[in-house]
């Protein structure tokens, strides 16, 4: 077995047992002994700091006296394999030189706590029980022979090596803690019990780029698990269209969402980032807007499919990997009325403005509104748009079903008239 290798060594012999060795035999008292120690530690250069002391105070369990003896420390200037080495330093037996205990996790708090139990400094709970119950005496400061180092700031800084290695212990607790329940929290997320912007909200920074990988992974089989269960999914859409920008149509959306739907997190509410890739940033959120729409953005058969509401929303193109549709409200801001998007397809338009919830038209600071309806030829049309007694800036509640009559108008308009008296 390969010796262990330490710069931090403690010797400890008795009196009677050292005057018999042949380096003490010409040593007749103590201070005699201590005169030895002091040639021996300031002639090996590879002693970077030392202590020694007499512990002649101790008593046993029992009340007899402890035998006379010598604790010495000593810190190498580097790790070595020199037990025996220093034994033979000090001409002391081998079994009688140990190694820094290793239940202190720095080499800086071993040799704080090696040098501070040669006076029987109380460092630890379980040494202040011992001075306390009398089996261990206190020894005064200037009975500890130093070199290299001032016991005195060896007890200045106890408390505060004990606690940095408390902090870091608490740390590591904390990570594994936050590991533990990043795995919870993953595992909630992937079976769609919480949403993405609530998972990021509960990790550090550290766990969202260690587990990056783990995370988008996650992400995929909480997809996969919602289209399989959703495949038909009621889904509401809501057009709005001015004919110039800056008209705020992207206000309008937000407002929509936040005060007619409920939304209370804006971090629920995805707005497209590009036309390239509108769904590129798309995580889980409840409600999408698809801001500034145009009839290029998608093919007329995927935009179909993406407002029907008894699609499941799954196969959404995206750049990298296909997105499933959470969302319960998609919302189109675009400068193209309806009637003129895809003027170059001959398929029936309306199979497009039947799936559309509500177009509303910003006109300055009015806002008008039109509803898809089957007319009297069986086709779904726009209906005549009508002036809510709103501006923009008012707030909206959420409007009810579509009406699939031309009788059902009069009482829908009223419905939507009365939510802003």
């Amino acid at each position: 077995m390969a010796k262990l290798c330490s710069n931090l060594y403690e010797i400890n012999q008795q009196v009677e047992f050292l005057l018999k060795e042949d380096l003490y035999k010409d040593c007749s008292t103590i201070e005699d002994i201590k005169k030895r120690f002091d040639e021996i530690i300031l002639s090996h250069k590879t002693i970077k700091e030392a202590c020694y002391i007499l512990h002649n105070k101790d008593v046993k369990e029992n009340g007899d006296a402890v035998a006379p003896h010598f604790h010495i420390f000593i810190k190498l200037d580097k790790s070595r394999n020199a037990e025996e080495t220093v034994s033979k330093w000090f001409s002391i037996p081998l079994c009688q030189v140990n190694l820094a205990s290793s239940f202190c996790k720095t080499n800086a708090l071993k040799w704080a706590f090696m040098v501070l139990y040669s006076i029987h400094y109380p460092s630890s709970s379980k040494s202040s029980q011992k001075l306390k119950d009398g089996e261990k005496h206190l020894y005064e400061i200037n009975e500890c022979k130093t070199f290299g180092f001032n016991l005195e700031d060896y007890i200045n800084q106890l408390q505060e090596l004990k606690d940095n290695e408390n902090k870091i212990a608490l740390e590591k607790k904390q990570l594994k803690e936050e590991e533990e329940n990043f795995d919870l929290l993953l595992t909630d997320y992937a079976e769609g019990k919480i949403q993405y912007f609530e998972l990021m909200d509960s990790i550090s920074t550290r766990i969202k780029i260690k587990y990056i990988n783990k995370i988008e992974s996650a992400s995929k089989i909480r997809a996969k698990n919602y289209a399989a269960l959703n495949q038909k999914k009621k889904k509401k859409i809501i057009y709005v269209y001015s004919k110039n920008g800056g008209k705020g149509k992207t206000t309008f959306a937000y407002y929509y969402a936040e005060k007619i739907l409920k939304i209370n997190d804006r971090r629920n509410i995805f707005q497209s980032s590009s036309q390239n890739d509108p769904f590129q940033d798309y995580k889980d959120e409840k409600v999408v807007i698809l801001d500034d729409y145009r009839d290029s953005t998608f093919s007329y058969s995927d935009l179909l499919r993406l407002i029907d509401p008894n699609y499941s929303s799954s196969g959404i193109k995206s750049r990298y990997y296909n997105k499933v549709l959470e969302a319960d409200t998609i919302i189109f801001t675009s400068v193209q009325n309806p009637y003129d998007m895809y003027q170059n397809v001959e398929e029936d338009k309306g199979q497009f403005y039947r799936r559309l919830s509500e177009v509303y038209i910003l006109e300055d600071d009015n806002i008008f509104v039109s509803i898809p309806f089957k007319n009297q030829a069986d086709k779904f049309v726009l209906s005549g748009s009508q002036k809510l007694p709103v501006s923009i800036s008012q707030v909206f509640k959420e409007v009810s079903i579509i009406p699939e009559t031309e009788k059902d108008l009069t009482d829908r308009f009223q419905e939507i008239f009365d939510l802003f008296k």
